[in-house]
């Protein structure tokens, strides 16, 4: 088994040496660590084209999905007469 050096501890310094110290050897971590084990091999990324579309209608896309949204919170309302905090309102046809 290996030396682990950075294991060696000094507990006569002061505190702000010892955070210098420990922020130091945390820094210096992945170098040790990989000093004596074999780095993990990459893992292959692919590059991913967004489909094109055009600005005018990816917005009525967007604002069409939004107002179906709405659609459904405002019958959730309607028939359970939920407010935006979860509790039951008093009267759910609001009158």
């Amino acid at each position: 088994m290996w030396k682990n050096e950075f294991m060696v501890r000094n507990f006569h310094i002061g505190a702000r040496s010892a955070f210098l110290s420990g922020f130091a050897n945390g820094l210096a971590a992945p170098v040790a660590l990989f000093a004596v084990h074999e780095a993990p091999p990459l893992p292959e990324v692919s590059r991913i084209q967004p489909p094109t579309r055009e600005l005018s209608s990816s917005i009525h896309a967007d604002w069409c999905r939004i107002g179906e949204s709405l659609q459904v919170a405002i019958g959730r309302y309607e028939r359970h007469g939920e407010r935006h905090d979860g509790r039951q309102s008093e009267d759910p046809t609001g009158g």
